[in-house]
């Protein structure tokens, strides 16, 4: 428990002070699909998912989607996500987010003790997002973003823009590629919190073996702010577009690389489950997300 609050509070002072590094890592938290396949969003994050991550991706599911989804990580860090998308024509899709992240109860203390009270984190991002369909092959989208932080009782907000754009190839592979995050915040007490904006390229193949259909998924992300570099990996096996089961593999991370997920879908409900471990006595995340499709 100690390293868990210890691990926060590193997390929490690098948001603040850090002049060589991105804040606002909530805005790499995806959908329970997305997680359990390597976190390869630029591919994966698909219809009312494409407003956290590659807004032209919201015409690759047709209609109307909404989805809600929960995630628990470490301790006491959740994270609550609403999300929906319509078509308003046969080229141009539209759609909206709502992104919360919180850490509850942190402990303050003055001097080595007992604790004198605790505090809350939070961030949450909201924003609108629409796709336009060039032709058969290529799709383009922006979705632009309000973001809110607050730690203990100093607060900020800000704005960020993610564009995207993916290719069909043929009836088996896609290319995408996503400049996301592009923004700027308010001063958080002393300085303002650098965005996490991030250049992504990634590619899709799909194929089938025996009675069930397969897709992988390959991803390079670049963290600009950072200086990191990201490999994804995530492999999805289903039957009848009915039964999934779903891992995947990143790269760049000291506490996490493996991610597994199973889902389910039946009458255009769609249940997901993703299951992330982490290194260093940090726990592990879990990941539920329900969408219903019209």
């Amino acid at each position: 428990m100690k390293n868990r609050y210890i691990f926060i509070l590193l997390i929490i002072s690098l948001n603040l002070y850090s002049q060589t590094s991105s804040g606002l890592k909530f805005l790499l938290t995806f959908d329970s699909k997305t997680s359990s396949l390597g976190e390869s969003s630029i591919m994966n994050t698909v219809g009312s998912s494409a407003t956290l991550a590659n807004p032209s991706n919201l015409n690759l599911n047709k209609g109307v989607e909404f989805q809600i989804g929960i995630t628990k990580l470490f301790t006491d860090v959740n994270t609550q996500n609403l999300l929906f998308k319509t078509d308003f024509s046969k080229k141009v899709s539209v759609g909206f987010h709502i992104l919360n992240y919180r850490i509850s109860d942190l402990e303050i203390r003055d001097i080595p003790g007992e604790p004198i009270g605790t505090f809350n984190v939070q961030y949450l991002s909201t924003g609108v997002s629409s796709s336009y369909l060039v032709n058969e092959n290529l799709s383009i989208g922006m979705s632009l973003k309000m973001l809110y932080e607050k730690i203990f009782i100093e607060e900020a907000s800000g704005y960020s823009i993610d564009f995207g754009m993916y290719y069909i190839l043929n009836n088996k592979t896609r290319f995408s590629l996503t400049l996301t995050n592009l923004g700027n915040m308010n001063e958080l007490k002393y300085e303002k919190t650098a965005l996490p904006t991030t250049f992504g390229i990634g590619c899709q193949y799909n194929y089938n073996v025996s009675i069930f259909s397969n897709y992988f998924t390959l991803e390079y992300k670049n963290n600009f702010k950072d200086k990191t570099n990201h490999f994804s990996i995530g492999v999805e096996t289903f039957y009848n577009d009915l039964f999934f089961t779903r891992f995947g593999y990143i790269t760049g991370f000291e506490s996490k690389d493996l991610t597994f997920g199973i889902g389910i879908k039946y009458w255009g409900i769609n249940l997901n489950y993703s299951f992330i471990p982490y290194s260093f006595d940090l726990g592990d995340s879990h990941s539920i997300s329900l969408i219903f499709s019209l």
